[in-house]
């Protein structure tokens, strides 16, 4: 109970990040612990650590997906673009190729993800 009641103590927009799942819930209730002047700072080092800042664009412009790398008689390698979830999703849920493994795939994804609470009437 005293966990989740640190996580009320986080400011609004550090309380939506965690909604969001932008912000994981263990670091944030050790930022909720800490003073309001120094808990954007704080979380905005742990979202980089984990989601470290994509590099700076190329005067070329990319590819949204990666083109697979081939050599003789193998399977082609595709570089997994974990800087971006949605292609990394698509990539992911392009490979498999049963539609049990998809649902798996998914469930076991949201079954993951924040629970987002409907407000009460």
């Amino acid at each position: 109970m005293a966990k989740r009641l640190a996580l009320l103590e986080l400011t609004p927009e550090l309380q939506e990040k965690v909604e969001a799942g932008e912000l994981k819930v263990e670091p944030a209730r050790r930022i909720g612990r800490m003073p309001k002047a120094r808990q954007a700072a704080e979380a905005e080092k742990t979202v980089n650590a984990v989601n470290p800042p994509p590099p700076e664009a190329s005067s070329e412009e990319a590819s949204p997906l990666p083109e697979p790398r081939t050599e003789p008689g193998s399977k082609p390698v595709v570089q997994m673009p974990w800087h971006d979830g949605a292609a990394a999703m698509d990539i992911t849920y392009a490979s498999l190729t049963k539609d049990v493994q998809r649902h798996q795939a998914l469930a076991r994804y949201i079954a993951s993800s924040p629970v987002r609470r409907r407000p009460s009437r």
